[in-house]
């Protein structure tokens, strides 16, 4: 046993008292790994006169744990955060450390506390938990895709299936990110490109993209008004642009407020042309030439009814 050992006389204490039995190590030879169990094997009186030692190479499976435990630390420490569960129970079984971090984040908005997530169910993130379940226990339905909101914030979802070296399923993983700022950038973006910045009502673009769709449709029934702003150059050059801009604003809200059925659109063509379709059969019928001209007066009294006073601050003009 001397030459197995580095300490020999380690092992002898070890061996001389049968309460230290059974034992098991694992030993590094050069490039190999023994697993070793010593067992107590006692006489015909019970008495612990000599020992049983087992030993198997375990090089491959000490090669495999490495590996395992790397990945493990490659997941852990990834900057995507990662949780897995048992598609049986719905238990979590696993998350990473990015997980547990992001999560603290949002711990206010959460119904269970990071802390104790690993091993709840994660039907606690779910008001319709059997759904949810019917979806993460088939990997049919996988991969999925979904944006979730707790409270203010944005989550993008993505649940993955994973699966043995046999194809059996193992069960599902999600990975996921806050992406509240990203969606509000896309948001605002997406303002910027459709809709006129001053009056908030659709662009030129928009309005024109909208109008083709609406004629692409069979049997495409639209009508459209044209509305400028008379005088409005004189106001621009006599009171300035910020009344003038002040000016479209209002003259938007009055648009939006008269104009605010479904299939009622209203653009802003640019300067002070606006403009407004209006789809569909029903509506087309009663909207022949004569209500036409009413609908066309009507709104050009609600915007008529402006006046510069309402407009200039009462400390003076801008």
């Amino acid at each position: 046993m001397p030459a197995l050992n580095k300490n020999p006389l380690h092992q002898r204490s070890l061996l001389a008292k049968s309460e230290n039995l059974p034992h098991k190590a694992r030993i590094r030879f050069g490039e190999e790994w023994l697993d070793h169990h010593i067992h107590p094997l006692p006489d015909s009186t019970g008495r612990i006169s000599r020992a049983l030692l087992v030993w198997a190479i375990a090089t491959a499976e000490v090669a495999k744990a490495r590996e395992e435990y790397r990945l493990l630390r490659m997941i852990d420490n990834m900057p995507v955060a990662v949780m897995t569960v048992d598609p049986v129970s719905f238990a979590i079984t696993y998350l990473n450390e990015t997980s547990k971090r992001t999560l603290g984040q949002i711990e206010t908005l959460l119904p269970i506390k990071p802390s104790e997530l690993l091993g709840a169910s994660i039907d606690v993130f779910h008001k319709s938990p059997a759904h949810q379940r019917g979806l993460l226990s088939d990997p049919a339905n996988l991969p999925h895709r979904a944006k979730i909101k707790p409270g203010p914030e944005v989550l993008d979802l993505q649940v993955s299936p994973v699966t043995g070296t046999d194809g059996s399923y193992l069960g599902p993983m999600l990975t996921w990110s806050v992406i509240t700022q990203q969606v509000a950038a896309e948001a605002r973006i997406h303002q910027l490109a459709h809709f006129d910045t001053l009056t908030g009502l659709a662009n030129r673009n928009t309005f024109r993209e909208r109008l083709e769709a609406s004629l692409l449709k069979p049997a495409a029934q639209v009508a459209l008004l044209f509305i400028d702003l008379d005088g409005f150059k004189f106001v621009n050059d006599s009171n300035g642009h910020l009344l003038g801009d002040k000016l479209l604003r209002r003259v938007a809200d009055r648009l939006r407020l008269h104009c605010d059925a479904s299939n009622v659109l209203v653009g802003r063509l640019g300067g002070d042309e606006f403009a407004i379709s209006i789809e569909g059969g029903d509506v087309v019928e009663a909207c022949r030439l004569k209500d036409l001209e009413k609908e066309n007066e009507r709104l050009r009294k609600a915007i008529s009814d402006l006046t510069l006073e309402e407009l200039i601050p009462k400390e003076g003009a801008i």
